[in-house]
This record gives structure tokens, sequence and C-alpha cells, in this order.
């Protein structure tokens, strides 16, 4: 009988709903300023100082040596080839294929340089704080020269497994892996999905199916900077004429 109750005002309150239409008649509001003078909640805050606390010292970890200081520029950097470079390799790992060449966007470096001496967890999260996943795609020469222009026309951005020179805003004296492009050879690469998706108008790239790794950038580099360390290695990242103007 309480079954059949609930079901019945069930029913009378969604023709209730679907007969009825509502208007705003009034609205009143509040505004609050958030100053020091405020009381503070203390069961709030002994929760997040909890995980303030973990996490503060999950962020402080050391993950490796770096030789050298590393910057953000154009049309190459230091940064910009040790993030290329460490996608190209995490996607080779993970699909097990090859890959011809890595692209990421100039605008996905988020410091302006990582000093020399030790990297801390904190510095990778804010170097890639977006949480962007590594994908491959397949792409034509012809269409890969098109992107390579629209990065010249930007003035570079960081690249692995291909060099080319910038003349006139256009890509020049195009290699892949060391042979000139071939319009019509079919090259593999590796970006992020942002990119893969159309974002800072690639649109090229957003017609192209994707392989996804299922690996966010930013636990690809932290990966990377805590397996050289394990080896007993340092991070040495240095520009090598990828990307040069004439």
């Amino acid at each position: 009988m309480h079954y059949l109750y609930c079901i019945a005002i069930s029913f009378i309150c969604l023709l209730f709903y679907q007969c009825s239409t509502y208007k705003i008649s009034d609205m009143q509001y509040e505004s609050y300023r958030i100053v020091d003078s405020l009381d503070r909640d203390s069961t709030a805050l002994l929760l997040i100082n909890n995980y303030k606390s973990e996490l503060d010292s999950e962020m402080e970890e050391k993950l490796v040596y770096n030789k050298t200081d590393m910057y953000k520029r154009l049309p190459e950097s230091e940064l910009g080839n040790f993030m290329a470079d460490v996608c190209l390799e995490r996607t080779k790992k993970e699909l097990g294929i090859n890959i011809d060449l890595a692209i990421l966007n100039y605008g996905g470096i988020r410091l302006r340089s990582i000093s020399k001496g030790w990297i801390k967890k904190a510095q990778i999260f804010e170097l890639m704080p977006f949480d962007n996943f590594i994908v491959a795609q397949n792409i034509r020469g012809d269409t890969l020269k098109m992107l390579l222009d629209q990065i010249a026309a930007y003035g570079g951005w960081p690249i692995s497994g291909a060099a080319f020179q910038i003349k006139n805003a256009q890509a020049d004296s195009i290699f892949i892996n060391g042979l000139p492009i071939d319009a019509e050879h079919h090259y593999t690469i590796s970006t992020s999905d942002y990119l893969a998706n159309g974002g800072d108008k690639m649109h090229l790239l957003a017609e192209i199916k994707q392989i996804q790794t299922g690996i966010l950038l930013r636990d690809a580099l932290i990966d990377y900077c805590e397996n050289v360390n394990a080896s007993g290695d340092s991070l040495y990242f240095e520009t090598k004429g990828r990307i040069t103007k004439r």
C-alpha cells in the first residue's frame, strides 16, 4: 500500500511539474568580503591543514638533479626539448610502435625556467599543470608540412625527432629522423590531446584519429626524472638546432 501511495504522489508531482512554469519574481543577495578579521572555522582548518601537510610533503620530493639552467625560449629551448623528448619516448614505450616525432605547444610550458640543482615534484606541476594526455596520430607528409608551417609562423614550438629552418615564417629544409620530409609518406606523431583536439588553432589535427596512451604528460615527466635519478644519472638538456631561423 505504501508503495502505491509513493507512486501516486510521484505521478502527481510529475504532472504538476510538466504543467507549471516558474518565473523568478524577486532575488535577494548579500556580498561578503573575505578578510582576516572573519572568524575561522576550526574544523575546516583542521581538515585543510591535514591535507595541506601531506600535499606539501609530496610536492617537496626531490626527483632528479638538473645539471644546467633550463629556459623557455623561441624558437628552441632546453625546457621544450626536455618535454618533447619525454613525450616521444613515453609514447614509444606505451604503444610499442615507432614514433617519428613529437610536437608540443610553446604555451604549454608554464615555467620560464628551471634552475640548476634538484628538481622538486612541485616544479613539474608548475611546468605542466594541465591534465593533458599523451596521444599518437598518423599523418601524411604533406599535412605534416602544413602543421610545421603553422609552428614556424608561431616562431617555433617544442619538437623531437625533427628539425627545420624558419624562412619567411614557413618551415624550410625539414628533416624527420635525419631524412627529408616525404609528402606522401605517413608519419606517426606524439602530442598532447589538447593539440590533437584542435587546441592552439591546430585544426589540422582535430580531424585525425587519436591513439590514446592513457598517460598524462605531467606524469611522464615525473616518471622520467625519477628513472634518471634511479639510474644514478642527472638531468641534462640543451638546444641542438632543431629549429633555427634564417
